[in-house]
């Protein structure tokens, strides 16, 4: 039903089956939307993984941080990529891939410091990012989809 609809929207959570694994062909998927930092729920067991990978990469180099950044951080960047993922599968392909959380931006316009995502990003993606106050996400989007011609006839006017 979503792919057969010109106008669907489609919802899921990032720690769910559609963000990863699932195709979406040709004008399926033009953009995708990430809210948030995908974390994973923070228990028991996720505690004792951070030790584990702590004390397997940590502790020798002197690296504080590498329980946190194998255990959770890395693989929260993974399905936050996987999800972008959707919308440019071929060299063909087009779309907007929006991250909508300041931690996205980090170092280069907040001040979140540590708690920035950022820099986990591969250098080539961090290069693609651009970031865009809010109120003008709107306008941006409708600049880039009129500058590929992906509208069907004249593309709408923001109200």
């Amino acid at each position: 039903t979503f792919t057969a609809d010109s106008d669907a929207v489609l919802f899921t959570s990032l720690w769910g089956t559609l963000a990863e694994g699932v195709s979406f062909d040709d004008d399926d998927a033009r953009t995708v939307v990430v809210v948030g930092v995908p974390y994973p729920h923070l228990d028991d067991r996720m505690e004792a993984v951070q030790r584990a990978y702590q004390g397997a990469f940590g502790d020798e180099d002197g690296d504080s941080d590498a329980g946190w950044r194998y255990a959770v951080e890395i693989p929260t960047i993974r399905k936050t990529r996987q999800a972008l993922g959707r919308v440019i599968r071929s060299p063909e392909d087009f779309g907007a891939r929006v991250l909508v959380d300041e931690r996205y931006t980090g170092s280069r316009r907040s001040d979140l410091g540590e708690y920035s995502v950022y820099p986990s990003f591969p250098p080539e993606e961090r290069d693609e990012h651009i970031d865009i106050a809010p109120e003008k996400l709107k306008f941006a989007m409708l600049n880039f989809y009129a500058d590929v011609d992906a509208w069907g006839g004249s593309p709408p006017c923001p109200e």
